[in-house]
Protein backbone atom coordinates (compact mmCIF):
# COMPACT_ATOMS: atom_id res chain seq x y z
CA UNK A 1 0.00 0.00 0.00
CA UNK A 2 1.18 3.58 -1.22
CA UNK A 3 1.58 6.53 1.24
CA UNK A 4 -1.30 7.97 -0.90
CA UNK A 5 -3.81 5.15 -0.74
CA UNK A 6 -2.88 4.64 2.99
CA UNK A 7 -4.01 8.33 3.56
CA UNK A 8 -6.91 7.58 1.78
CA UNK A 9 -8.13 4.56 3.99
CA UNK A 10 -7.28 6.78 7.13
CA UNK A 11 -9.41 9.59 5.72
CA UNK A 12 -12.45 7.25 4.77
CA UNK A 13 -12.13 5.76 8.01
CA UNK A 14 -11.86 8.88 9.86
CA UNK A 15 -14.83 10.39 7.95
CA UNK A 16 -17.10 7.33 8.85
CA UNK A 17 -16.33 7.56 12.59
CA UNK A 18 -16.78 11.47 12.73
CA UNK A 19 -19.83 11.26 10.62
CA UNK A 20 -21.54 8.68 12.88
CA UNK A 21 -20.51 10.65 15.90
CA UNK A 22 -22.42 13.90 14.23
CA UNK A 23 -25.36 12.29 13.75
CA UNK A 24 -25.06 10.69 17.23
CA UNK A 25 -24.80 14.43 18.47
CA UNK A 26 -27.34 15.70 16.52
CA UNK A 27 -30.15 12.99 17.76
CA UNK A 28 -28.61 13.90 21.12
CA UNK A 29 -29.83 17.29 20.69
CA UNK A 30 -33.39 16.41 20.25
CA UNK A 31 -33.48 13.45 22.65
CA UNK A 32 -33.03 10.01 22.68
CA UNK A 33 -36.73 7.86 22.80
CA UNK A 34 -37.81 7.59 26.69
CA UNK A 35 -38.37 3.95 26.35
CA UNK A 36 -34.62 3.61 24.90
CA UNK A 37 -33.30 5.25 27.68
CA UNK A 38 -35.04 3.27 30.22
CA UNK A 39 -33.61 0.51 28.18
CA UNK A 40 -30.01 1.63 28.87
CA UNK A 41 -30.92 2.68 33.02
CA UNK A 42 -31.77 -1.42 33.48
CA UNK A 43 -28.05 -2.40 31.45
CA UNK A 44 -26.13 0.21 33.52
CA UNK A 45 -24.39 0.95 36.66
CA UNK A 46 -26.39 3.04 39.31
CA UNK A 47 -23.69 6.17 38.98
CA UNK A 48 -24.25 6.39 35.61
CA UNK A 49 -27.97 6.70 35.76
CA UNK A 50 -28.01 10.64 36.37
CA UNK A 51 -26.22 10.98 33.08
CA UNK A 52 -28.01 8.45 31.04
CA UNK A 53 -31.63 9.74 32.30
CA UNK A 54 -30.55 13.64 30.53
CA UNK A 55 -30.30 11.56 27.41
CA UNK A 56 -33.80 11.55 26.73
CA UNK A 57 -34.18 15.86 27.27
CA UNK A 58 -32.26 17.01 24.70
CA UNK A 59 -31.36 20.93 24.22
CA UNK A 60 -34.48 22.19 24.43
CA UNK A 61 -33.97 26.03 25.64
CA UNK A 62 -37.42 25.26 27.57
CA UNK A 63 -35.22 22.94 30.01
CA UNK A 64 -33.08 23.96 32.86
CA UNK A 65 -29.54 23.33 31.41
CA UNK A 66 -29.21 21.22 34.90
CA UNK A 67 -31.37 18.71 32.74
CA UNK A 68 -29.84 18.15 29.26
CA UNK A 69 -26.78 16.16 28.48
CA UNK A 70 -23.81 18.16 28.70
CA UNK A 71 -21.49 15.48 29.63
CA UNK A 72 -22.61 13.38 26.61
CA UNK A 73 -22.49 16.43 24.42
CA UNK A 74 -18.53 16.65 25.59
CA UNK A 75 -17.95 13.06 25.30
CA UNK A 76 -18.71 13.24 21.56
CA UNK A 77 -16.76 16.28 21.13
CA UNK A 78 -14.19 14.54 22.29
CA UNK A 79 -13.99 11.81 20.57
CA UNK A 80 -15.08 14.03 17.46
CA UNK A 81 -11.77 15.84 18.23
CA UNK A 82 -9.67 12.84 18.45
CA UNK A 83 -10.66 11.56 15.16
CA UNK A 84 -9.66 15.05 13.88
CA UNK A 85 -6.06 15.38 15.43
CA UNK A 86 -5.30 11.57 14.80
CA UNK A 87 -6.47 11.69 10.89
CA UNK A 88 -5.22 15.22 10.30
CA UNK A 89 -1.56 14.37 11.56
CA UNK A 90 -1.45 11.64 9.54
CA UNK A 91 -2.58 13.14 6.15
CA UNK A 92 0.06 15.77 6.84
CA UNK A 93 2.59 13.58 6.80
CA UNK A 94 2.35 12.59 3.63
CA UNK A 95 2.27 13.87 0.47
CA UNK A 96 -0.75 15.92 -0.82
CA UNK A 97 -3.28 13.73 -2.91
CA UNK A 98 -6.60 15.43 -4.94
CA UNK A 99 -8.39 12.30 -3.52
CA UNK A 100 -7.88 12.62 -0.47
CA UNK A 101 -8.62 17.06 -0.26
CA UNK A 102 -11.57 15.80 -2.26
CA UNK A 103 -12.82 13.10 0.52
CA UNK A 104 -11.89 15.62 3.39
CA UNK A 105 -13.98 18.22 1.79
CA UNK A 106 -16.83 15.67 0.91
CA UNK A 107 -17.19 14.63 4.70
CA UNK A 108 -16.98 18.27 5.93
CA UNK A 109 -20.10 18.74 3.90
CA UNK A 110 -22.08 15.73 4.92
CA UNK A 111 -21.02 16.98 8.68
CA UNK A 112 -22.63 20.17 8.20
CA UNK A 113 -25.69 18.52 6.95
CA UNK A 114 -26.03 16.30 9.20
CA UNK A 115 -25.95 19.21 12.16
CA UNK A 116 -27.91 21.79 10.29
CA UNK A 117 -31.50 20.60 11.67
CA UNK A 118 -29.68 19.71 15.20
CA UNK A 119 -31.01 21.86 17.88
CA UNK A 120 -28.42 24.61 19.26
CA UNK A 121 -26.51 23.32 22.26
CA UNK A 122 -25.69 25.88 25.15
CA UNK A 123 -26.58 29.01 22.86
CA UNK A 124 -29.30 30.88 21.65
CA UNK A 125 -27.71 33.81 19.96
CA UNK A 126 -29.34 32.25 16.37
CA UNK A 127 -32.76 33.62 18.13
CA UNK A 128 -31.01 37.35 18.80
CA UNK A 129 -29.78 37.11 15.30
CA UNK A 130 -33.05 36.68 14.02
CA UNK A 131 -34.88 39.10 16.13
CA UNK A 132 -32.62 41.98 15.33
CA UNK A 133 -32.75 40.99 11.33
CA UNK A 134 -37.39 41.01 12.06
CA UNK A 135 -36.93 43.92 14.16
CA UNK A 136 -34.86 45.70 11.03
CA UNK A 137 -37.60 44.48 8.42
CA UNK A 138 -39.96 45.89 10.68
CA UNK A 139 -38.74 49.48 10.20
CA UNK A 140 -37.04 49.52 13.68
CA UNK A 141 -33.48 50.55 14.42
CA UNK A 142 -32.11 47.17 16.23
CA UNK A 143 -29.49 49.47 17.92
CA UNK A 144 -32.57 51.39 19.68
CA UNK A 145 -34.77 48.80 21.68
CA UNK A 146 -33.09 45.90 23.49
CA UNK A 147 -36.02 42.71 23.77
CA UNK A 148 -36.64 43.39 27.20
CA UNK A 149 -37.80 47.19 26.52
CA UNK A 150 -41.10 45.78 25.77
CA UNK A 151 -41.13 44.15 29.19
CA UNK A 152 -39.81 47.69 30.21
CA UNK A 153 -42.87 49.90 28.88
CA UNK A 154 -45.17 47.34 30.01
CA UNK A 155 -43.65 47.94 33.33
CA UNK A 156 -43.62 51.44 33.22
CA UNK A 157 -39.49 51.14 34.39
CA UNK A 158 -37.87 54.38 34.19
CA UNK A 159 -34.79 54.10 36.36
CA UNK A 160 -31.86 51.40 36.19
CA UNK A 161 -34.23 48.30 38.11
CA UNK A 162 -32.39 44.92 38.90
CA UNK A 163 -34.55 42.10 37.95
CA UNK A 164 -34.28 38.29 38.97
CA UNK A 165 -30.40 39.06 38.99
CA UNK A 166 -29.99 41.39 35.76
CA UNK A 167 -30.05 45.07 35.25
CA UNK A 168 -32.70 46.89 33.13
CA UNK A 169 -31.61 50.30 32.11
CA UNK A 170 -34.88 51.84 31.64
CA UNK A 171 -35.71 54.89 30.54
CA UNK A 172 -38.42 57.69 30.14
CA UNK A 173 -41.16 56.40 27.30
CA UNK A 174 -42.10 58.82 24.52
CA UNK A 175 -45.13 58.83 22.09
CA UNK A 176 -42.47 57.86 19.38
CA UNK A 177 -41.40 55.08 21.60
CA UNK A 178 -44.87 54.02 21.80
CA UNK A 179 -45.19 53.46 18.36
CA UNK A 180 -42.27 51.45 17.60
CA UNK A 181 -42.27 49.35 20.45
CA UNK A 182 -46.23 48.26 19.30
CA UNK A 183 -44.60 47.05 16.11
CA UNK A 184 -42.27 45.23 18.24
CA UNK A 185 -44.83 44.30 20.46
CA UNK A 186 -46.94 42.65 17.18
CA UNK A 187 -43.76 41.00 15.75
CA UNK A 188 -43.73 39.54 19.63
CA UNK A 189 -47.12 37.83 19.34
CA UNK A 190 -46.35 36.84 15.47
CA UNK A 191 -43.24 34.74 16.79
CA UNK A 192 -43.64 34.16 20.96
CA UNK A 193 -40.75 31.33 20.73
CA UNK A 194 -38.37 33.69 18.84
CA UNK A 195 -38.63 36.32 21.83
CA UNK A 196 -39.01 34.04 24.27
CA UNK A 197 -35.94 31.84 23.55
CA UNK A 198 -33.36 35.44 23.48
CA UNK A 199 -30.87 35.15 26.59
CA UNK A 200 -29.46 38.63 27.83
CA UNK A 201 -32.98 40.69 26.62
CA UNK A 202 -31.78 43.64 28.75
CA UNK A 203 -28.59 44.06 26.75
CA UNK A 204 -28.75 46.01 23.41
CA UNK A 205 -27.86 44.64 20.26
CA UNK A 206 -24.04 44.41 20.49
CA UNK A 207 -23.44 43.02 16.37
CA UNK A 208 -22.17 45.79 14.26
CA UNK A 209 -23.35 47.52 10.91
CA UNK A 210 -22.83 43.98 8.55
CA UNK A 211 -24.35 42.05 10.91
CA UNK A 212 -27.57 43.50 10.89
CA UNK A 213 -27.92 43.89 7.22
CA UNK A 214 -27.10 40.24 7.08
CA UNK A 215 -29.76 39.64 9.91
CA UNK A 216 -32.15 41.65 7.89
CA UNK A 217 -31.10 39.83 4.45
CA UNK A 218 -30.87 36.37 6.54
CA UNK A 219 -34.38 36.70 8.08
CA UNK A 220 -36.32 38.30 4.77
CA UNK A 221 -34.68 34.78 2.54
CA UNK A 222 -35.53 32.42 4.95
CA UNK A 223 -38.71 33.58 6.68
CA UNK A 224 -37.30 33.97 10.06
CA UNK A 225 -36.45 30.23 9.74
CA UNK A 226 -33.26 28.56 12.09
CA UNK A 227 -32.65 26.05 9.77
CA UNK A 228 -32.72 28.12 7.07
CA UNK A 229 -30.55 30.81 8.58
CA UNK A 230 -27.54 28.00 9.53
CA UNK A 231 -27.67 26.97 5.74
CA UNK A 232 -26.82 31.18 4.65
CA UNK A 233 -23.86 31.07 7.72
CA UNK A 234 -22.85 27.34 6.44
CA UNK A 235 -22.42 28.57 3.36
CA UNK A 236 -19.79 31.29 4.35
CA UNK A 237 -18.08 28.50 6.46
CA UNK A 238 -17.70 26.05 3.37
CA UNK A 239 -16.44 29.80 1.75
CA UNK A 240 -13.52 29.68 4.91
CA UNK A 241 -12.46 26.19 3.54
CA UNK A 242 -11.95 27.40 -0.16
CA UNK A 243 -9.98 30.50 0.97
CA UNK A 244 -7.90 28.34 3.67
CA UNK A 245 -7.48 26.17 0.72
CA UNK A 246 -6.01 29.10 -1.87
CA UNK A 247 -3.86 30.23 0.69
CA UNK A 248 -2.28 27.16 1.79
CA UNK A 249 -1.49 26.48 -2.01
CA UNK A 250 0.03 30.00 -2.09
CA UNK A 251 2.17 29.64 0.64
CA UNK A 252 3.00 26.28 -0.66
CA UNK A 253 1.88 23.97 2.30
CA UNK A 254 0.32 20.88 2.92
CA UNK A 255 -3.84 21.63 1.92
CA UNK A 256 -4.19 18.33 3.88
CA UNK A 257 -3.86 21.17 6.69
CA UNK A 258 -7.29 22.36 6.08
CA UNK A 259 -8.62 19.50 8.12
CA UNK A 260 -8.05 20.85 11.31
CA UNK A 261 -10.61 23.78 10.02
CA UNK A 262 -12.98 21.57 7.95
CA UNK A 263 -13.17 18.85 10.56
CA UNK A 264 -13.32 21.11 13.37
CA UNK A 265 -15.70 20.28 16.56
CA UNK A 266 -15.88 23.40 17.71
CA UNK A 267 -16.35 25.08 14.23
CA UNK A 268 -19.40 22.51 13.57
CA UNK A 269 -20.69 23.29 17.03
CA UNK A 270 -20.39 27.39 16.14
CA UNK A 271 -21.90 27.10 12.96
CA UNK A 272 -23.75 24.16 11.90
CA UNK A 273 -25.76 23.93 15.28
CA UNK A 274 -25.49 26.91 16.54
CA UNK A 275 -25.48 29.51 14.02
CA UNK A 276 -23.33 31.74 15.07
CA UNK A 277 -23.11 34.45 12.13
CA UNK A 278 -18.92 34.88 12.98
CA UNK A 279 -18.26 32.70 9.86
CA UNK A 280 -19.30 35.90 7.81
CA UNK A 281 -16.70 38.15 9.20
CA UNK A 282 -14.02 34.99 9.38
CA UNK A 283 -14.60 35.11 5.19
CA UNK A 284 -14.24 38.56 5.10
CA UNK A 285 -11.27 38.65 6.86
CA UNK A 286 -9.49 35.44 5.70
CA UNK A 287 -10.27 37.13 1.85
CA UNK A 288 -8.84 40.30 2.72
CA UNK A 289 -5.21 38.16 4.31
CA UNK A 290 -5.15 36.18 0.84
CA UNK A 291 -5.06 39.52 -0.75
CA UNK A 292 -2.81 40.83 1.14
CA UNK A 293 -0.01 38.20 0.76
CA UNK A 294 -0.95 38.59 -3.20
CA UNK A 295 -0.41 42.29 -2.34
CA UNK A 296 -3.59 43.44 -3.69
CA UNK A 297 -3.73 46.59 -1.40
CA UNK A 298 -6.57 48.32 -2.51
CA UNK A 299 -9.03 45.13 -3.16
CA UNK A 300 -7.67 43.87 0.31
CA UNK A 301 -8.44 46.90 1.93
CA UNK A 302 -12.07 47.27 0.93
CA UNK A 303 -12.40 43.42 1.90
CA UNK A 304 -11.15 44.26 5.57
CA UNK A 305 -13.12 46.50 5.81
CA UNK A 306 -15.98 44.20 4.97
CA UNK A 307 -14.38 42.54 8.02
CA UNK A 308 -14.11 45.03 9.94
CA UNK A 309 -17.64 45.72 9.68
CA UNK A 310 -18.65 41.98 11.41
CA UNK A 311 -15.57 42.22 14.28
CA UNK A 312 -14.46 45.36 14.91
CA UNK A 313 -11.34 43.60 16.55
CA UNK A 314 -10.12 43.32 13.18
CA UNK A 315 -9.07 46.61 12.86
CA UNK A 316 -6.26 45.79 14.61
CA UNK A 317 -5.37 43.52 12.41
CA UNK A 318 -4.88 46.58 9.61
CA UNK A 319 -1.05 47.11 10.66
CA UNK A 320 -0.32 43.23 10.02
CA UNK A 321 -1.60 42.89 6.73
CA UNK A 322 -0.87 46.62 5.20
CA UNK A 323 1.85 48.05 7.01
CA UNK A 324 1.24 51.99 8.19
CA UNK A 325 3.82 53.37 5.87
CA UNK A 326 3.50 56.97 3.02
CA UNK A 327 2.37 53.71 0.85
CA UNK A 328 -0.17 52.39 2.49
CA UNK A 329 -1.18 55.93 3.83
CA UNK A 330 -4.53 56.33 1.32
CA UNK A 331 -5.49 52.85 2.06
CA UNK A 332 -5.46 53.15 5.67
CA UNK A 333 -7.98 56.42 5.34
CA UNK A 334 -10.17 54.66 2.20
CA UNK A 335 -10.37 51.61 5.77
CA UNK A 336 -11.22 54.43 8.27
CA UNK A 337 -13.61 56.07 5.99
CA UNK A 338 -15.47 52.49 4.89
CA UNK A 339 -15.65 51.34 8.84
CA UNK A 340 -16.95 54.49 9.81
CA UNK A 341 -18.94 55.53 7.32
CA UNK A 342 -20.73 52.06 7.79
CA UNK A 343 -22.10 53.27 11.62
CA UNK A 344 -23.23 56.67 10.48
CA UNK A 345 -26.72 55.59 8.67
CA UNK A 346 -27.05 53.35 11.87
CA UNK A 347 -26.49 56.68 14.22
CA UNK A 348 -28.80 58.76 12.67
CA UNK A 349 -31.76 56.07 11.62
CA UNK A 350 -34.44 56.94 14.56
CA UNK A 351 -32.08 59.03 16.34
CA UNK A 352 -29.91 55.98 17.59
CA UNK A 353 -27.22 58.04 18.54
CA UNK A 354 -24.42 56.44 19.10
CA UNK A 355 -25.65 53.25 20.07
CA UNK A 356 -24.15 51.25 17.37
CA UNK A 357 -20.63 51.97 18.78
CA UNK A 358 -21.33 51.83 22.45
CA UNK A 359 -23.26 48.98 22.72
CA UNK A 360 -20.57 46.63 21.49
CA UNK A 361 -18.86 47.77 24.63
CA UNK A 362 -21.32 45.66 26.81
CA UNK A 363 -20.51 42.28 25.78
CA UNK A 364 -18.56 41.41 28.31
CA UNK A 365 -21.82 41.39 30.25
CA UNK A 366 -23.80 38.56 28.17
CA UNK A 367 -23.81 34.50 29.73
CA UNK A 368 -21.79 32.60 26.93
CA UNK A 369 -19.11 30.21 28.29
CA UNK A 370 -16.68 31.82 28.95
CA UNK A 371 -12.75 30.87 31.11
CA UNK A 372 -10.56 33.49 30.50
CA UNK A 373 -6.89 32.90 31.64
CA UNK A 374 -4.48 35.93 32.00
CA UNK A 375 -7.39 38.08 32.36
CA UNK A 376 -8.55 36.34 35.35
CA UNK A 377 -5.28 36.09 36.75
CA UNK A 378 -4.67 39.50 36.83
CA UNK A 379 -7.85 40.47 37.80
CA UNK A 380 -7.50 38.20 40.83
CA UNK A 381 -4.03 39.77 41.86
CA UNK A 382 -4.88 43.20 41.26
CA UNK A 383 -8.23 42.69 43.48
CA UNK A 384 -5.15 42.21 46.28
CA UNK A 385 -3.94 45.80 45.36
CA UNK A 386 -7.14 47.92 44.82
CA UNK A 387 -9.44 49.17 47.71
CA UNK A 388 -12.90 48.23 45.63
CA UNK A 389 -13.53 45.19 43.89
CA UNK A 390 -14.86 46.80 40.98
CA UNK A 391 -11.94 48.36 39.89
CA UNK A 392 -9.99 44.69 39.63
CA UNK A 393 -11.55 44.01 36.69
CA UNK A 394 -10.50 47.86 35.75
CA UNK A 395 -6.86 47.08 36.39
CA UNK A 396 -6.47 43.70 34.66
CA UNK A 397 -8.41 45.80 31.58
CA UNK A 398 -5.55 48.04 31.59
CA UNK A 399 -2.66 45.49 31.75
CA UNK A 400 -3.99 43.23 29.16
CA UNK A 401 -3.85 46.42 27.10
CA UNK A 402 -0.39 46.87 27.67
CA UNK A 403 0.70 43.15 27.03
CA UNK A 404 -1.46 43.44 24.17
CA UNK A 405 0.19 46.44 22.69
CA UNK A 406 3.61 45.59 23.69
CA UNK A 407 2.99 42.41 21.37
CA UNK A 408 1.28 44.38 18.76
CA UNK A 409 3.76 46.97 17.79
CA UNK A 410 6.54 44.31 18.29
CA UNK A 411 4.76 42.18 15.18
CA UNK A 412 3.75 44.99 13.36
CA UNK A 413 6.78 46.49 13.38
CA UNK A 414 8.49 43.24 11.96
CA UNK A 415 9.62 43.11 8.29
CA UNK A 416 7.46 41.11 5.68
CA UNK A 417 10.75 38.84 4.96
CA UNK A 418 7.92 36.10 2.86
CA UNK A 419 4.23 35.77 1.64
CA UNK A 420 4.14 33.36 5.22
CA UNK A 421 5.03 36.48 7.33
CA UNK A 422 1.75 37.90 6.73
CA UNK A 423 -0.14 35.12 8.19
CA UNK A 424 2.46 34.48 10.95
CA UNK A 425 1.84 38.44 12.09
CA UNK A 426 -2.04 37.46 12.01
CA UNK A 427 -1.60 35.02 13.85
CA UNK A 428 0.00 36.69 16.85
CA UNK A 429 -2.44 39.25 16.73
CA UNK A 430 -5.37 37.01 16.78
CA UNK A 431 -4.02 34.33 19.16
CA UNK A 432 -2.87 37.58 21.53
CA UNK A 433 -6.12 38.87 21.27
CA UNK A 434 -7.88 35.84 22.52
CA UNK A 435 -5.39 34.92 25.30
CA UNK A 436 -6.31 38.47 26.80
CA UNK A 437 -9.56 38.33 26.48
CA UNK A 438 -12.00 38.76 29.42
CA UNK A 439 -14.03 36.55 27.89
CA UNK A 440 -12.65 33.95 26.26
CA UNK A 441 -15.06 31.05 24.64
CA UNK A 442 -14.72 28.17 22.32
CA UNK A 443 -17.23 30.31 19.92
CA UNK A 444 -13.84 32.61 19.71
CA UNK A 445 -11.66 30.25 19.08
CA UNK A 446 -12.74 30.19 15.81
CA UNK A 447 -10.96 33.07 15.15
CA UNK A 448 -7.95 31.07 15.53
CA UNK A 449 -8.02 27.78 14.09
CA UNK A 450 -7.67 28.74 10.36
CA UNK A 451 -4.21 29.64 11.15
CA UNK A 452 -3.73 26.08 12.68
CA UNK A 453 -4.28 24.33 9.23
CA UNK A 454 -1.22 26.28 8.21
CA UNK A 455 0.64 26.76 11.51
CA UNK A 456 -0.63 23.40 13.16
CA UNK A 457 0.76 24.27 17.19
CA UNK A 458 -0.20 21.00 19.32
CA UNK A 459 -0.99 23.38 22.50
CA UNK A 460 -3.43 25.18 20.12
CA UNK A 461 -5.01 22.26 18.88
CA UNK A 462 -5.36 21.02 22.59
CA UNK A 463 -6.86 24.15 23.59
CA UNK A 464 -9.70 23.33 20.94
CA UNK A 465 -10.44 21.00 23.28
CA UNK A 466 -9.85 21.62 26.58
CA UNK A 467 -11.59 25.22 26.46
CA UNK A 468 -14.77 23.82 25.96
CA UNK A 469 -14.75 22.63 29.40
CA UNK A 470 -16.49 26.08 29.87
CA UNK A 471 -19.91 24.81 29.16
CA UNK A 472 -19.54 22.97 32.30
CA UNK A 473 -20.26 26.40 33.90
CA UNK A 474 -24.43 25.75 32.49
CA UNK A 475 -24.32 22.56 34.93
CA UNK A 476 -24.78 23.30 38.13
CA UNK A 477 -24.06 19.89 39.09
CA UNK A 478 -20.57 20.58 37.74
CA UNK A 479 -20.97 23.89 40.10
CA UNK A 480 -17.41 23.13 41.86
CA UNK A 481 -15.56 23.21 38.78
CA UNK A 482 -16.27 27.30 38.99
CA UNK A 483 -15.98 27.73 42.25
CA UNK A 484 -12.77 29.77 43.87
CA UNK A 485 -10.86 27.32 45.63
CA UNK A 486 -7.69 29.11 44.90
CA UNK A 487 -6.69 32.58 43.44
CA UNK A 488 -7.53 31.56 40.37
CA UNK A 489 -10.47 28.75 39.60
CA UNK A 490 -8.63 25.44 38.93
CA UNK A 491 -10.79 24.49 36.01
CA UNK A 492 -9.27 27.71 34.81
CA UNK A 493 -5.95 26.86 35.84
CA UNK A 494 -5.75 23.50 34.21
CA UNK A 495 -7.15 24.62 31.10
CA UNK A 496 -4.44 27.81 30.83
CA UNK A 497 -1.71 25.76 32.67
CA UNK A 498 -1.85 22.68 30.13
CA UNK A 499 -2.05 25.39 27.60
CA UNK A 500 1.50 27.13 28.31
CA UNK A 501 2.83 23.68 29.02
CA UNK A 502 2.25 22.39 25.68
CA UNK A 503 3.15 26.41 23.97
CA UNK A 504 6.49 25.46 25.98
CA UNK A 505 6.81 22.19 24.36
CA UNK A 506 5.30 22.72 20.61
CA UNK A 507 8.91 22.70 18.78
CA UNK A 508 9.86 19.62 20.49
CA UNK A 509 6.51 17.91 20.18
CA UNK A 510 6.45 19.05 16.49
CA UNK A 511 9.87 17.57 16.33
CA UNK A 512 8.42 13.92 17.95
CA UNK A 513 5.66 13.66 15.92
CA UNK A 514 7.31 14.27 12.38
CA UNK A 515 6.15 17.58 11.54
CA UNK A 516 4.93 17.83 8.23
CA UNK A 517 6.63 19.50 5.00
CA UNK A 518 5.84 22.09 2.73
CA UNK A 519 5.58 21.40 -0.76
CA UNK A 520 8.83 22.95 -1.47
CA UNK A 521 10.30 20.77 1.32
CA UNK A 522 10.94 23.71 3.72
CA UNK A 523 9.71 23.84 7.24
CA UNK A 524 6.74 25.99 7.43
CA UNK A 525 6.14 26.22 11.25
CA UNK A 526 5.59 29.22 12.75
CA UNK A 527 6.79 30.40 16.10
CA UNK A 528 3.97 29.86 18.54
CA UNK A 529 2.58 33.24 19.03
CA UNK A 530 3.90 34.75 22.46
Amino acid sequence: MNKNSGAMALTLVGGLLAAGLCSLLARLTAGFPPTLVESWLGSTPAFLHPFIEELANGFSPDLNPDDVPTAAFLTIQTLLWAVMVFTGWQILRRPDSPAVLLTILAFALLFRVLLLPSTPIHSAEASRYLWDGASTNHGINPYLYEPAALMMRERQIEQPTEIDGRIYRGRPWTEADGERLDRLAALREAKPDLHAGITDANLPSPHPPLAQVFFALATRLTNGSLTGFKSIVVLFDLGVIVLLLRLLRRLRLRRGGVIFYAWSPVVLLSFANAGHWEAVPLFFFLWALTLAVRRKTWSGTVVLAMACLGRTANLLQGPALFRPTRRHLAAWLLLGVLTAGAFLPFILWQGAGGAPVLNGLRWTESSAPALPGIFLALQRLSASFVSLPERSGFAALVGCGLLFLTIFLRKVSQPDSDPGSLPRKAFAIAATLFLLSPHASPWQLVWIIPFLCAFPQPSWLVLMLTLQAGFLQFHTDYADFSLTAAPVPWLHLTVWASFCGLAFLDPLLLRLLERPSSVSGQDPTAVPPS
